[in-house]
């Protein structure tokens, strides 16, 4: 079982009943890990918590409270995308809110196949960015050149020479003769 730092977390924000119709969106699997905010006054605390890998916010309440928690958690945790959700379109608003951080802006739930494949699509990123991590990490264990390494005093000493001379972990030495 994933331990929670493997989990890709979301975090869904809003009215109970909307995040109960987008959580339905969200196909489950056992690396996906939700968690909920009722507000965005809850927006930062929650996700200092648990920081998540994706946000869903309902934004049909415009107010200064969700502006405010926008820009607090975007200072506070960028680059984690942010989905916007809105019942109607408003494209002023959809700018105002791309400005403070929001990655995408989608109307529930005319939109929901989109917002289901855009979450869909962020998740096959983060999936692909943990196999290559893993593979890095395997082959590293596999081609670890210091379980081959000779021990002699000799070799220690060609070895930290070679040290001082390549500024790099990954040094490689070639000796002959």
């Amino acid at each position: 079982m994933a331990t929670k730092k493997e989990r890709f977390n979301i975090l869904l924000c809003g009215r109970k009943e909307m995040m109960a119709d987008v959580r339905r969106l969200i196909t489950p699997a056992e690396d996906v890990h939700l968690q909920f905010a009722s507000s965005p006054t809850f927006l930062v605390g929650r996700a200092l918590f648990n920081v998540p890998k994706l946000v869903l916010i309902d934004v049909t309440r415009d107010n200064l409270t969700l502006r405010s928690s926008l820009k607090e958690f975007c200072s506070e945790i960028p680059d984690v995308p942010i989905i916007a959700l809105a019942r109607e379109p408003d494209h002023g608003f959809a700018v105002e809110l791309v400005k403070l951080g929001v990655s995408a802006y989608f109307i529930f739930p005319d939109e929901h196949r989109k917002i289901r494949d855009h979450v869909t699509l962020l998740y096959n990123d983060w999936l692909a960015k943990k196999q290559k991590e893993r593979f890095v990490e395997i082959q590293q264990e596999v081609y670890d050149f210091r379980s081959i390494i000779g021990t002699s005093p000799l070799l220690k000493q060609t070895t930290e020479r070679a040290q001082k001379v390549i500024k790099n972990n990954a040094r490689t030495v070639l000796i002959t003769g």
